[in-house]
C-alpha cells in the first residue's frame, strides 16, 4: 500500500506493483484508462438491469489460446454497462463441454437474457443446443467490435468491476494488445470474448456519445454508429 501511494496512476500501478505487463502507446483499446474504467464490484446491480454474455471457446490447451466467458450487466435503458464476471482458462485443457460447464458455473445466481459464442466452434453449439443452453453466433467482425468497446469505455459508460473472478486478467488484456494484425505474443481472449458481448447488447448510442470527443490518435475509433458515416 505505501509503495503503491508513490504511483501516479492504476496503470503504473499494475506496471510497477502488480508486474503485470502494461503498454502505454499503440494499444488497440487505447480508450481504456484502469483510472476511468474501473469499478466497485460492492456496488449492487439494480434488479432491473439485464445480462449478456459472450464465450471464446479457444483451442483448448497450454500454450495455445484460452476459452473465455464475459459477462455484462446492462441498464434497461441501454446506455450504462459493468463487466461483473469473466473467466479465463489458463494452463488448463478444455473440451467444448469444458467451456459450457464454467458458463454455467460463472452464470449461477442470475438471469442471461442473450448469450453468443464463437461460431467457428460448432461442437460447442451443438452441445449447448443439447443441454438446453440457448446461444447466438458471435458477430466476430473484429473492428467495429473494437471500435464500441473504445466508444464505451472513452464515454464513460461501460466499467468493470475490480477485484473479481478473472477481471484484473482482462484489464491487463485491454492494457496490453497492441493495434494492428492479432499478435500471439499478447493474449487476447478475453478481449475477444468482451467484443463479442459488446456487440449483442443493442446499446443506445446516441444517449451514450451524441457529442463524444477523441484525441487525433483515436478519432478513427469512432463507431460508424456513432457518426452516422
Amino acid at each position: 500500500k505505501e509503495a503503491e501511494s508513490y504511483c501516479t496512476s492504476q496503470s503504473e500501478i499494475l506496471k510497477r506493483i502488480d508486474g503485470r505487463f502494461v503498454k502505454d502507446e499503440g494499444r488497440k483499446y487505447l480508450a481504456f484508462d484502469p483510472d476511468r474504467c474501473l469499478g466497485d464490484a460492492s456496488e449492487k446491480i439494480p434488479r432491473d438491469w439485464r445480462y449478456y454474455a459472450g464465450v471464446d471457446i479457444g483451442s483448448g490447451g497450454r500454450g495455445r489460446s484460452a476459452g473465455a466467458v464475459v459477462i455484462v450487466a446492462c441498464s434497461p435503458t441501454l446506455d450504462r454497462g459493468r463487466v461483473v464476471r469473466t473467466w479465463r482458462g489458463d494452463y488448463e485443457e478444455t473440451t467444448a463441454k469444458d467451456i459450457l460447464e464454467k458458463y454455467k458455473e460463472l452464470r449461477e445466481g442470475i438471469s442471461v437474457t442473450q448469450a453468443c459464442y464463437d461460431y467457428q466452434s460448432r461442437e460447442f453449439g451443438l452441445i449447448a443446443s443439447r443441454s438446453g443452453e440457448p446461444f447466438l453466433p458471435a458477430d466476430k467482425q473484429r473492428n467495429s467490435g473494437e471500435q464500441i468497446a473504445n466508444t464505451l469505455f472513452q464515454s464513460g459508460a461501460l466499467t468493470i468491476d475490480s477485484g473479481v473472478y478473472d477481471n484484473q486478467k482482462l484489464v491487463t488484456e485491454l492494457m496490453s494488445v497492441p493495434a494492428g494484425e492479432k499478435n500471439r505474443k499478447y493474449q487476447d481472449d478475453l478481449t475477444d470474448a468482451l467484443r463479442y458481448v459488446l456487440k449483442l447488447i443493442p446499446w443506445d448510442f446516441v444517449k451514450i456519445a451524441p457529442n463524444l470527443k477523441f484525441d487525433d490518435d483515436q478519432r478513427e475509433d469512432v463507431p460508424d454508429i456513432v457518426t452516422g458515416k
